[in-house]
């Protein structure tokens, strides 16, 4: 079995290298209670996974009434005859993947660039999700599951100059004012294939919670920037919303860890 390198300082004892690696640090950076989260983060943590590019986003949902925060994304790039399908479906049936989806999530594998594996807890409940892009084509797939409920979410490229259209598409028909001063460099319609969930993906050049905590607190009953000034010093690049199928408005912001 591979060890993982360690090195002796006087006085100090052994230091497993591992941990000093920023990508490392920036995963046991994430604050959360969550047992679910905390395992989840751990298996990025081991060799195999630091030795790839890494990418890491905390994310937090909101609605009117509630908000969950213990949500992240890895985004990992696939290393030439490295990276294989055996070590994505290790780790995604460790988390029991619906066994229906694997000859699918196989093919979106073979032709993606990178993936991204996802968390989101609320309490005792885990959803696990994983998420394929490629150049190759103008849209995307991921895969989300909790416990024997999954689903396919369909994810199609739009012009950033539609972004609006998106965003009334999705039924969500709020335009927080934020969006209007920074540049949309990327903009994403997002419908669930099995259900009647529906969306919109904003990506954009950077900012802080300060800058957008007063439109987003129009869409709850929250005060956001008060309940998430902990990440207060993280740059946002993303943010999305839409419709659950149940008819509730949501909306999603991406902080970058890494």
């Amino acid at each position: 079995m591979k060890t993982e390198p360690l090195l002796t300082n006087a006085g100090l004892g052994s230091i497993n290298l591992s941990t000093l690696n920023p990508k490392y640090i920036a995963l046991d950076s994430i604050r959360t209670d969550n047992a679910h989260v905390k395992e989840f983060l751990h298996n990025f943590q081991s060799e195999f996974w630091i030795s790839h590019k890494m990418r890491i986003h905390h994310s937090v949902k909101v609605t009117k009434e509630h908000l969950i925060r213990d949500r992240v994304l890895i985004f990992i790039y696939k290393k030439q005859n490295f990276t294989s399908i055996n070590d994505i479906l290790k780790l995604v049936r460790k988390y029991n993947f619906p066994e229906k989806y694997i000859l699918r999530l196989t093919s979106e594998y073979n032709t993606s660039n990178f993936i991204m594996f996802a968390i989101e807890a609320d309490g005792d409940v885990a959803k696990y999700k994983i998420y394929f892009e490629t150049s190759l084509r103008p849209f995307g797939f991921g895969f989300k599951w909790v416990g024997s409920k999954s689903v396919v979410t369909r994810y199609d490229l739009k012009p950033t100059s539609e972004y609006k259209a998106a965003i009334d598409a999705s039924g969500f028909n709020l335009h927080p004012e934020f969006l209007d001063k920074v540049k949309i460099t990327r903009a994403m319609s997002v419908k669930d294939e099995n259900t009647s969930k529906r969306g919109f993906e904003l990506e954009f050049e950077s900012l802080y919670l300060k800058d957008i905590s007063r439109d987003v607190s129009n869409l709850t009953h929250m005060n956001i920037y008060d309940t998430l000034k902990d990440l207060a010093n993280l740059p946002i690049i993303h943010f999305s919303g839409g419709l659950e199928s149940n008819g509730d408005k949501y909306f999603n912001l991406y902080f970058v860890v890494l």
